[in-house]
Protein backbone atom coordinates (compact mmCIF):
# COMPACT_ATOMS: atom_id res chain seq x y z
CA UNK A 1 0.00 0.00 0.00
CA UNK A 2 3.16 2.42 0.80
CA UNK A 3 4.38 1.82 -2.91
CA UNK A 4 1.27 1.81 -4.60
CA UNK A 5 1.21 5.70 -5.43
CA UNK A 6 4.91 5.48 -7.20
CA UNK A 7 4.01 2.18 -9.02
CA UNK A 8 2.93 3.62 -12.52
CA UNK A 9 6.64 3.50 -13.57
CA UNK A 10 7.22 0.15 -13.72
CA UNK A 11 10.64 -1.49 -13.69
CA UNK A 12 11.84 2.30 -14.11
CA UNK A 13 12.88 3.75 -10.74
CA UNK A 14 13.88 6.86 -12.57
CA UNK A 15 10.52 7.28 -13.49
CA UNK A 16 9.22 6.77 -10.32
CA UNK A 17 12.01 9.03 -8.54
CA UNK A 18 11.51 11.91 -10.96
CA UNK A 19 7.82 12.11 -10.60
CA UNK A 20 8.50 12.18 -6.68
CA UNK A 21 10.71 15.21 -7.52
CA UNK A 22 8.28 16.74 -9.19
CA UNK A 23 5.57 16.61 -6.67
CA UNK A 24 7.80 17.48 -3.99
CA UNK A 25 8.47 21.00 -6.29
CA UNK A 26 5.26 21.90 -7.03
CA UNK A 27 4.27 21.30 -3.44
CA UNK A 28 6.72 23.58 -1.92
CA UNK A 29 5.92 26.31 -4.86
CA UNK A 30 2.33 25.81 -3.87
CA UNK A 31 3.31 26.44 0.20
CA UNK A 32 5.56 29.04 -0.43
CA UNK A 33 2.66 31.24 -2.81
CA UNK A 34 -0.10 30.24 -1.27
CA UNK A 35 0.45 29.63 2.24
CA UNK A 36 3.08 32.03 3.29
CA UNK A 37 2.19 34.30 0.40
CA UNK A 38 6.12 34.37 -0.47
CA UNK A 39 7.18 35.61 2.75
CA UNK A 40 9.83 34.28 5.42
CA UNK A 41 9.17 32.31 8.50
CA UNK A 42 12.11 33.07 10.08
CA UNK A 43 14.41 36.32 10.31
CA UNK A 44 17.23 33.42 8.80
CA UNK A 45 15.45 33.58 5.81
CA UNK A 46 15.77 37.59 5.72
CA UNK A 47 19.61 36.86 6.14
CA UNK A 48 20.44 34.49 3.42
CA UNK A 49 18.55 36.71 1.08
CA UNK A 50 20.34 39.54 2.05
CA UNK A 51 23.61 38.16 2.04
CA UNK A 52 22.48 36.67 -1.58
CA UNK A 53 21.87 40.42 -2.55
CA UNK A 54 25.44 41.26 -1.34
CA UNK A 55 27.32 38.54 -3.08
CA UNK A 56 25.49 39.91 -6.16
CA UNK A 57 27.13 43.20 -6.08
CA UNK A 58 30.46 41.12 -5.73
CA UNK A 59 31.18 41.90 -2.65
CA UNK A 60 30.71 40.08 0.69
CA UNK A 61 29.86 42.95 2.60
CA UNK A 62 28.36 46.57 2.33
CA UNK A 63 28.84 49.81 3.33
CA UNK A 64 27.89 50.72 6.90
CA UNK A 65 24.05 52.10 6.98
CA UNK A 66 23.95 55.63 7.97
CA UNK A 67 22.34 54.45 10.96
CA UNK A 68 23.89 51.55 12.54
CA UNK A 69 22.16 51.46 15.72
CA UNK A 70 18.91 51.05 13.79
CA UNK A 71 19.76 48.14 11.76
CA UNK A 72 21.74 46.36 15.02
CA UNK A 73 20.36 43.33 15.97
CA UNK A 74 21.28 39.07 16.18
CA UNK A 75 21.16 38.46 12.44
CA UNK A 76 23.72 40.81 10.86
CA UNK A 77 27.28 42.74 11.80
CA UNK A 78 28.18 46.20 11.45
CA UNK A 79 31.48 46.81 12.29
CA UNK A 80 34.81 48.82 11.10
CA UNK A 81 34.53 46.64 7.76
CA UNK A 82 30.84 47.30 6.62
CA UNK A 83 27.49 45.24 7.02
CA UNK A 84 27.12 41.69 6.37
CA UNK A 85 24.94 38.86 7.41
CA UNK A 86 26.32 36.27 10.05
CA UNK A 87 26.07 33.11 7.95
CA UNK A 88 28.65 31.73 5.64
CA UNK A 89 27.98 32.15 2.02
CA UNK A 90 27.46 28.74 0.40
CA UNK A 91 23.40 28.67 1.01
CA UNK A 92 23.35 32.38 0.02
CA UNK A 93 25.62 31.45 -3.33
CA UNK A 94 22.58 29.34 -4.08
CA UNK A 95 20.47 31.96 -3.49
CA UNK A 96 21.74 34.24 -5.76
CA UNK A 97 21.13 32.09 -8.67
CA UNK A 98 17.82 33.00 -8.05
CA UNK A 99 18.12 36.45 -6.83
CA UNK A 100 19.78 37.37 -10.20
CA UNK A 101 16.89 36.54 -12.45
CA UNK A 102 14.17 37.48 -10.19
CA UNK A 103 13.33 33.69 -9.34
CA UNK A 104 14.28 32.74 -6.11
CA UNK A 105 11.38 31.15 -4.89
CA UNK A 106 11.84 28.47 -7.39
CA UNK A 107 15.29 27.79 -5.78
CA UNK A 108 14.45 25.93 -2.34
CA UNK A 109 11.53 23.87 -4.53
CA UNK A 110 14.05 22.81 -7.06
CA UNK A 111 16.16 21.96 -4.80
CA UNK A 112 13.55 19.87 -2.44
CA UNK A 113 12.83 18.38 -5.76
CA UNK A 114 16.74 17.28 -6.72
CA UNK A 115 16.63 15.66 -2.95
CA UNK A 116 14.16 13.22 -3.47
CA UNK A 117 16.01 12.12 -6.87
CA UNK A 118 18.93 11.94 -4.74
CA UNK A 119 16.86 9.82 -1.77
CA UNK A 120 16.11 7.01 -4.39
CA UNK A 121 19.71 6.79 -6.27
CA UNK A 122 21.33 6.21 -2.72
CA UNK A 123 18.07 4.03 -1.27
CA UNK A 124 18.51 2.26 -4.30
CA UNK A 125 22.69 1.58 -3.61
CA UNK A 126 22.43 0.98 0.30
CA UNK A 127 19.19 -1.45 -0.26
CA UNK A 128 17.01 -2.30 -2.72
CA UNK A 129 14.45 -0.68 -5.73
CA UNK A 130 11.77 -1.22 -3.60
CA UNK A 131 13.00 0.19 -0.27
CA UNK A 132 14.35 3.38 -2.23
CA UNK A 133 10.63 4.35 -3.20
CA UNK A 134 9.62 3.78 0.01
CA UNK A 135 11.66 6.31 1.43
CA UNK A 136 11.19 8.51 -1.90
CA UNK A 137 7.85 8.46 -0.98
CA UNK A 138 8.22 9.12 2.81
CA UNK A 139 10.51 12.01 2.03
CA UNK A 140 7.86 13.34 -0.71
CA UNK A 141 4.88 13.20 1.99
CA UNK A 142 6.98 14.48 5.32
CA UNK A 143 5.16 17.60 6.57
CA UNK A 144 8.44 18.66 8.00
CA UNK A 145 10.51 18.35 4.67
CA UNK A 146 7.56 19.78 2.47
CA UNK A 147 7.19 23.11 5.00
CA UNK A 148 10.88 23.63 4.72
CA UNK A 149 11.84 23.07 0.63
CA UNK A 150 8.53 26.34 1.11
CA UNK A 151 10.92 28.51 2.87
CA UNK A 152 14.76 29.68 1.89
CA UNK A 153 16.37 28.26 4.41
CA UNK A 154 19.48 26.40 4.43
CA UNK A 155 18.65 22.92 5.48
CA UNK A 156 17.49 21.78 1.94
CA UNK A 157 20.66 23.04 0.32
CA UNK A 158 22.76 21.41 2.73
CA UNK A 159 20.71 18.28 2.37
CA UNK A 160 21.28 18.25 -1.45
CA UNK A 161 25.19 18.39 -0.70
CA UNK A 162 24.95 15.59 1.73
CA UNK A 163 22.97 13.22 -0.22
CA UNK A 164 25.30 14.10 -3.59
CA UNK A 165 28.36 13.39 -1.24
CA UNK A 166 26.84 10.16 -0.06
CA UNK A 167 26.26 8.92 -3.91
CA UNK A 168 29.44 9.11 -4.74
CA UNK A 169 31.32 7.66 -1.69
CA UNK A 170 28.43 5.01 -2.54
CA UNK A 171 29.68 4.87 -6.50
CA UNK A 172 32.86 5.02 -5.64
CA UNK A 173 32.74 1.42 -3.35
CA UNK A 174 31.29 -0.20 -6.88
CA UNK A 175 33.97 1.29 -9.03
CA UNK A 176 36.87 3.04 -7.00
CA UNK A 177 38.21 6.44 -9.17
CA UNK A 178 40.50 8.90 -8.08
CA UNK A 179 37.66 10.94 -9.66
CA UNK A 180 35.31 9.52 -7.55
CA UNK A 181 36.96 10.80 -4.66
CA UNK A 182 38.08 14.28 -6.08
CA UNK A 183 33.85 15.04 -6.89
CA UNK A 184 33.22 13.71 -3.13
CA UNK A 185 35.85 15.84 -1.35
CA UNK A 186 34.61 19.16 -2.97
CA UNK A 187 31.19 18.61 -2.89
CA UNK A 188 31.44 17.91 1.26
CA UNK A 189 34.14 20.76 1.15
CA UNK A 190 30.94 22.96 -0.17
CA UNK A 191 29.20 21.48 2.42
CA UNK A 192 30.86 23.01 5.18
CA UNK A 193 30.28 26.44 3.52
CA UNK A 194 26.82 25.81 3.76
CA UNK A 195 26.31 25.08 7.40
CA UNK A 196 29.95 24.35 8.90
CA UNK A 197 29.26 22.81 12.01
CA UNK A 198 27.53 19.68 10.46
CA UNK A 199 29.02 19.91 7.06
CA UNK A 200 32.07 19.15 9.00
CA UNK A 201 30.99 16.54 10.49
CA UNK A 202 29.38 14.43 7.39
CA UNK A 203 32.81 15.43 5.79
CA UNK A 204 34.50 13.45 8.01
CA UNK A 205 32.72 10.62 8.50
CA UNK A 206 32.36 10.39 4.75
CA UNK A 207 36.44 10.46 4.45
CA UNK A 208 36.50 7.83 7.32
CA UNK A 209 33.94 5.53 5.04
CA UNK A 210 36.36 6.26 1.93
CA UNK A 211 39.38 5.26 4.19
CA UNK A 212 38.02 1.32 5.19
CA UNK A 213 36.42 0.54 1.85
CA UNK A 214 40.36 1.15 0.70
CA UNK A 215 41.06 -1.23 3.20
CA UNK A 216 38.29 -3.62 2.53
CA UNK A 217 39.04 -3.80 -1.42
CA UNK A 218 42.75 -4.55 0.52
CA UNK A 219 44.30 -1.79 -0.83
CA UNK A 220 47.68 -0.77 1.68
CA UNK A 221 47.59 2.00 3.95
CA UNK A 222 49.73 4.45 1.82
CA UNK A 223 47.03 4.05 -0.78
CA UNK A 224 43.96 4.88 1.32
CA UNK A 225 46.00 7.44 2.73
CA UNK A 226 46.27 9.02 -0.96
CA UNK A 227 42.63 8.67 -1.64
CA UNK A 228 42.44 11.23 1.93
CA UNK A 229 44.70 13.50 0.28
CA UNK A 230 42.79 13.70 -2.62
CA UNK A 231 39.92 14.07 -0.49
CA UNK A 232 41.12 16.62 1.33
CA UNK A 233 43.01 19.04 -1.59
CA UNK A 234 38.87 19.06 -3.27
CA UNK A 235 37.82 20.15 0.08
CA UNK A 236 40.26 22.63 0.88
CA UNK A 237 39.41 25.32 -1.67
CA UNK A 238 35.83 25.98 -0.03
CA UNK A 239 37.80 26.03 3.43
CA UNK A 240 40.15 28.69 2.08
CA UNK A 241 37.12 30.50 0.62
CA UNK A 242 35.15 30.54 4.15
CA UNK A 243 38.56 31.58 5.13
CA UNK A 244 39.07 34.84 2.99
CA UNK A 245 35.12 36.00 3.38
CA UNK A 246 35.93 36.05 7.65
CA UNK A 247 38.95 37.61 6.66
CA UNK A 248 37.27 40.85 4.73
CA UNK A 249 34.34 40.95 7.21
CA UNK A 250 35.97 40.36 10.53
CA UNK A 251 39.75 40.72 9.99
CA UNK A 252 40.24 37.17 10.96
CA UNK A 253 40.11 34.38 9.22
CA UNK A 254 39.51 32.42 11.99
CA UNK A 255 36.23 34.39 13.21
CA UNK A 256 33.14 33.96 11.23
CA UNK A 257 30.09 36.52 11.04
CA UNK A 258 28.16 33.74 13.22
CA UNK A 259 30.64 34.64 16.21
CA UNK A 260 30.88 38.23 15.79
CA UNK A 261 27.44 38.44 15.82
CA UNK A 262 26.81 36.74 19.46
CA UNK A 263 30.07 38.21 20.87
CA UNK A 264 28.11 41.28 20.11
CA UNK A 265 25.21 40.70 22.14
CA UNK A 266 26.90 38.70 25.01
CA UNK A 267 24.64 35.26 24.07
CA UNK A 268 28.17 33.36 23.76
CA UNK A 269 29.94 34.39 26.84
CA UNK A 270 28.05 32.53 30.02
CA UNK A 271 28.39 28.76 29.32
CA UNK A 272 25.94 27.48 31.94
CA UNK A 273 23.38 30.38 30.02
CA UNK A 274 24.27 28.64 26.80
CA UNK A 275 23.88 25.16 28.01
CA UNK A 276 20.58 26.26 29.24
CA UNK A 277 19.01 27.70 26.16
CA UNK A 278 20.59 24.47 24.55
CA UNK A 279 18.47 22.26 26.63
CA UNK A 280 15.16 24.42 26.56
CA UNK A 281 15.78 24.51 22.93
CA UNK A 282 15.62 21.41 22.41
CA UNK A 283 12.50 20.67 24.59
CA UNK A 284 10.57 23.13 22.84
CA UNK A 285 11.40 21.34 19.30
Amino acid sequence: ALLQPLRFGGGRPGVRSGAGGCLRFLGGLLIRQVVLAGQPVADDEGTYRFIARTLLTGHVTNPIPDDPEFFKNQFIVINGRGWHGKYPIGHPLVLALGEAIGAIDLVIPLVGAACVWLTAKVGAKLFDGRVAIAGTLLLVVSPHFVWTCATILSQPTLCLVLLLGMLLVLHDVETPRSRNVLLAGFVFGFGVLVRPLPGGLFALVAAAQLALDSRRRGESWGRAVTRLAFFAAAAVPWLLVFAAVNSAQSGSALTSGYQEAHKNLRLLQNGSGEIVNSIVGNLMR
